[in-house]
């Protein structure tokens, strides 16, 4: 205790609560918490989530996904855009774009 605890806290652990961690603590964060932080979470978050957005996630958008929107990504539309559509636009369509039909309308 002598040779470590009390040290410790004499030279660091007090004077670092007493002149930083208290005094931000009293003055900005419980003041930020009671007035508008906690207000904010109680009347507008909570209810916002438990009422509308879990239940939205849960019934709607979660199976929309996992049953859907997902399979058809992977299964069609991220296969169609790398074998067909990216290859077309890189090596077809920006290269006829930028050396033709852009330079045929602002020159």
């Amino acid at each position: 205790f002598t040779t470590l605890i009390h040290p410790l806290f004499t030279t660091l652990i007090h004077p670092l609560f007493t002149t930083l961690i208290h005094p931000l603590f009293t003055t900005l964060i419980h003041p930020l918490f009671t007035t508008l932080i906690h207000p904010l979470f109680t009347t507008l978050i909570h209810p916002l989530f438990t009422t509308l957005i879990h239940p939205l996630f849960t019934t709607l958008t979660h199976p929309l996904f996992t049953t859907l929107i997902h399979p058809l990504f992977t299964t069609l539309i991220h296969p169609l855009f790398t074998t067909l559509i990216h290859p077309l636009f890189t090596t077809l369509i920006h290269p006829l774009f930028t050396t033709l039909i852009h330079p045929l309308f602002t020159t």
